[in-house]
């Protein structure tokens, strides 16, 4: 789908007006994030242009989007230059991240497609009993140990329901590990009713059923937590030395065995994060990095959206390349290797995690000025 270049316009004029849909808003907002240091870009935008869209724009954008005090002309200025850039950009690329990219169909067959890496997605029960998810049939009932009823819901949906009557004595010493292959994500509901969602490569290790007086999980990998409310029964979340601390809340925790970091953050709800005689408390929106080489831990603002879009089967990049292609290769199961200084360009842009990789290169490529050549599992990253 080819877009005019008034049909870029009038996208980024709606954006203005507070009439654009939420992936146009997302579009714009993280257009500009990805490209508000790029300098060099400035030079394509001339001055009746750049006149005309600090008129327009005044008019909109404290009111609109911003409700922030008058500032001073020069700052303003400077403010008005970064949103030309992003109708610069538009001009030549706007449809690349949201609108359908079309790649000439004979090429198309000569390439072998690259898509999400399915292994096997494993229950290990306390019994020592493996189970192969890829093959249970949603409804089934997979097994009915310690008083406990885990049934296969749905194709991504393990649901767990206690039995009263047949609860055991020891059932809090017994562990079940659900292991979650690259190219897959799945979704988890404990006995408790807390729901679970594990992202690629990550592994889950919880009891049978919780004790009396907590409910402690191991994870490694990632995983988004929606807590079911219990003052009197506290949820605990270890990963590597960390430990995060509930009653009922919404939060997201990175700790993948090759990051050197763990990352916390908040959505909703409190919870505090401990590493080593540190202790912090989190408010909605805050994000702690700990685990960072036995340094300190460290609280920052998120970007909410960057860190759990992964759960609802999407990739939200705005960050280095060299991140980004982390993520990919995860997913995809690739060896990814970057050229030069490639690896600080920062990139943005939103896909689903069900696109082949190379359309998400292309996107990606054509905005930051880079190509790629790829062989079977091994994928090189250059300048144009």
């Amino acid at each position: 789908m080819q877009l005019s270049k008034e049909e870029y316009k009038r996208i980024f004029k709606k954006y203005l007006a507070g009439e654009a849909t939420p992936e146009e808003i997302l579009f714009v907002e993280r257009y500009y994030a990805a490209f508000d240091t790029e300098g060099e870009y400035t030079e394509s935008i001339n001055d009746a242009e750049r006149t005309r869209l600090e008129v327009r724009m005044k008019e909109h954008l404290d009111d609109q989007l911003f409700s922030i005090p008058e500032i001073p002309v020069k700052s303003r200025r400077f403010s008005w230059l970064k949103y030309a850039v992003i109708v610069s950009f538009c001009v030549v690329g706007i449809a690349l991240f949201y609108f359908s990219y079309r790649p000439d169909e004979s090429k198309r067959a000569q390439l072998t497609a690259i898509t999400p890496v399915v292994e096997k997605l494993t229950l290990k029960l306390a019994s020592g009993q493996t189970i192969n998810l890829e093959s249970a049939t949603a409804g089934q009932t997979i097994s009915d140990i310690g008083g406990v009823t885990i049934a296969h819901q749905e194709d991504n949906e393990l649901v767990y329901q206690l039995n009263e009557e047949a609860l055991g004595t020891d059932d809090t010493q017994l562990y079940n590990e659900l292991t979650i292959p690259k190219g897959k994500q799945f979704k988890l509901i404990l006995p408790d009713g807390t729901k679970v969602w594990l992202n690629t490569a990550s592994t889950l290790r919880y009891p049978v059923r919780f004790g009396n007086h907590e409910r402690r999980v191991i994870l490694n990998g990632e995983a988004y937590f929606d807590v079911a409310a219990d003052k009197n029964k506290p949820f605990f979340v270890q990963c590597k030395e960390s430990e995060i601390s509930v009653t009922g809340t919404q939060f997201n925790v990175s700790a993948y065995a090759d990051e050197g970091e763990v990352k916390t953050t908040l959505v909703e709800g409190r919870v505090a994060v401990s590493y080593q005689n540190q202790r912090i408390q989190l408010q909605p929106g805050d994000q702690v990095i700990s685990n960072q080489e036995n340094r300190p831990m460290e609280k920052i603002r998120a970007d909410l959206d960057l860190a759990t879009a992964w759960k609802d089967g999407f990739f939200v990049f705005d960050q280095p390349l060299e991140e980004v292609t982390h993520l990919l290769a995860r997913w995809y199961d690739l060896q990814i290797g970057i050229e030069d200084d490639l690896p600080q360009k920062r990139v943005a842009g939103r896909f689903s995690k069900k696109r082949d990789f190379r359309e998400i290169l292309n996107y990606l490529g054509q905005l930051g000025g880079f190509s790629y050549a790829v062989n079977g599992k091994h994928v090189h990253i250059k300048y144009n």
